[in-house]
C-alpha cells in the first residue's frame, strides 16, 4: 500500500496546487498495518481528523462510505474544530485569549438556509403568464385525468385520508363552517 510524505492537504498549502503530488519520491510503500500505524501516529502527534479517519477505515474500524462521510464532515467544519489546531476551541491559546481579552470565545455557527424569494410575491403579470401555461396543460383535455372517473373505493380512499388530515390540523374542510 502507497503512502504520501507529504499528506495532500499539506502539500497543497505548501505548493498551491497538487502538481507532483504522486511523484515516486513523495511515495513510500507500506503493509496496511504499518499504513495504519503511521497514520495513528501522525493523529496522536498532530491531532489531524484526517488522520484519524484514514487508520481507523484501513483498519476496517468504520467502511469507505462512513470513512467519507466524516472526512467530507471535519472538511466542512474547518481548520477550528481540529483537535490539534493551534486555534482550535477549548485549545491552550483560546483559554489564553479569554483570561487576557476577557472575552467569551463563540464558535460561529453557520446561518440556516433562507429562500430568498421568501415574504415575496409574483407580479400579476407573472401569476398570469404561469396561469396561462397551466391552463394549457391542466384544464380541460390537457388534464390527464380528464374524462377518467374514480372507482367508488378510490373516492371513498381520498375522502378519509382528507377527513384525516383536517381532523390533524384541527381545520374544518372547505365549504363548511367550523
Amino acid at each position: 500500500m502507497w503512502h504520501h510524505v507529504i499528506p495532500r492537504h499539506e502539500w497543497r498549502k505548501r505548493f498551491g496546487n497538487l502538481n507532483g503530488f504522486n511523484r515516486l519520491d513523495n511515495l513510500v510503500e507500506l503493509t496496511t498495518e504499518q499504513h495504519a500505524q503511521v497514520h495513528e501516529l501522525l493523529f496522536e502527534l498532530n491531532g489531524n481528523q484526517f488522520d484519524k479517519i484514514a487508520f481507523r477505515a484501513i483498519r476496517g474500524m468504520i467502511g469507505k462510505e462512513e470513512a467519507n462521510k466524516q472526512a467530507s464532515s471535519v472538511a466542512n467544519k474547518g481548520n477550528k474544530y481540529n483537535i490539534g489546531h493551534k486555534n482550535a476551541l477549548g485549545s491552550k491559546r483560546d483559554e489564553e485569549w479569554k483570561v487576557k481579552y476577557g472575552k467569551k470565545v463563540v464558535p460561529r455557527i453557520p446561518k440556516p438556509y433562507v429562500n430568498p424569494f421568501q415574504g415575496k410575491t409574483h407580479t400579476a403579470e407573472a401569476r398570469a403568464k404561469t396561469g396561462a401555461a397551466n391552463a394549457k396543460t391542466h384544464r380541460g383535455s390537457g388534464n390527464p385525468n380528464y374524462g377518467k372517473r374514480s372507482s367508488v373505493e378510490k373516492r371513498q380512499k381520498i375522502s378519509e385520508s382528507l377527513k384525516e388530515y383536517f381532523r390533524k390540523k384541527k381545520l374544518s374542510p372547505p365549504g363548511r363552517a367550523a
